[in-house]
């Protein structure tokens, strides 16, 4: 019985534990390539060797009330 309750108090304490954890891909800060459009983006523009260097560039921080 002493075990069955060690294990369920540390489950809970490890789905505590994970309430506040989250990650981020983009964060503050980093430097992103952009462009506004208006026309068309070429087709391969969403992939890795893309060569975005006519795109403008800016700090991240984009979106609603994020500053």
């Amino acid at each position: 019985m002493r075990y069955l309750l060690l294990i369920i108090l540390f489950s809970i304490s490890k789905l505590t534990a994970q309430v506040d954890h989250w990650e981020s891909v983009i964060l503050p800060g980093d430097s992103w390539s952009y462009k506004i459009p208006t026309s068309q983006p070429d087709q391969d523009w969403n992939q890795l060797g893309f060569n975005d260097s006519s795109w403008q560039e800016g700090i991240s921080g984009f979106g609603y009330g994020d500053d």
